[in-house]
């Protein structure tokens, strides 16, 4: 294989997405993430809100500025500084990667949440508005499976707004280094 054919492998969508799973933390992480038991506690407490045939309006409405609003936000952290502090992140180690793989990493998990939640929330509202006739076997047992997939949409919501809080102390944490690399000089 030769080189620009192992770049296009390991730059294709699944690998960037394997990566970004492995270094935020995969499955481990995920469950054992204060802001993913948040999300839970919410949407527990928010059981009147899920529970009820229309609750996928609230994510229609506000997750789509969200989106923008965080690439935006992205974009503008890149533009930051100049190439030697962006050097400077790349060198300082944050766990098992450097501060701007980080960064980048937890922008993306906001990112992917936000997606997925919305895709999610548009997929409940498509689905509310399929009849199934009385005779189809299992069709009482409908309206049960219909009400844990809400419930664990509005935790996939509650958990892309909690993961905000994550997002922002990643920043605050590059705000720090760039003091800090101000203040040596550099």
């Amino acid at each position: 294989m030769s080189g620009s054919e192992n770049r296009e492998k390991s730059d294709s969508d699944y690998a960037v997405v394997c990566a970004y799973w492995r270094i935020y933390g995969g499955w481990t992480s995920l469950f054992t993430s204060a802001y993913f038991y948040a999300a839970v506690v919410l949407a527990i407490s928010g059981y009147a809100v899920w529970s009820q045939s229309g609750w996928w309006e609230l994510p229609q409405s506000i997750l789509p500025n969200m989106l923008g609003f965080s690439l935006a936000g992205y974009a503008i952290f890149l533009s930051f500084g100049s190439e030697s502090f962006r050097r400077f992140l790349s060198s300082v180690q944050l766990g098992s990667s450097s501060a701007f793989v980080s960064l980048t990493t937890t922008f993306m998990h906001f990112v992917v949440l936000q997606v997925c939640a919305l895709l999610v929330a548009l997929a409940c509202g498509f689905l509310a508005e399929i009849k199934v006739p009385s005779y189809f076997p299992m069709s009482g047992m409908l309206p049960c499976f219909q009400r844990i997939g809400w419930f664990f949409g509005f935790i996939l919501f509650c958990y892309s707004l909690t993961t905000t809080l994550a997002s922002v102390i990643a920043i605050y944490r590059v705000v720090r280094l760039f003091d800090l690399y101000s203040r040596r000089g550099a």
